[in-house]
């Protein structure tokens, strides 16, 4: 098992793939493009590639009218207000 931060330039992944002989990748899904690197060179060396999923966003809060709307501002603000 190797863990570490993807370099960013697929030549070094690549590289690194072939000197610790790694078959299979395992990685997160963090929406960023620095990972991409990895991901490209382990498939360009038929590496096989599990990608883990971010999780789903939770809802945020919901109102069914604008008076609903204000009064969970104003919640919010006084509670701001009396936190230490």
């Amino acid at each position: 098992m190797l863990l570490g931060k993807p370099s960013g330039e697929l030549v070094t992944e690549q590289a690194l793939l072939k000197r610790h002989g790694i078959t299979h990748v395992v990685s997160k899904n963090s929406g960023g493009s620095l990972g991409f690197a990895k991901i490209a060179a382990a498939e360009a060396m038929g590496a096989e590639v599990f990608m883990i999923a971010r999780p789903a966003t939770p809802p945020g809060p919901h109102a069914a009218s604008l008076e609903a709307v204000m009064e969970w501002l104003n919640k919010a603000r006084s509670t701001a207000r009396t936190a230490p």
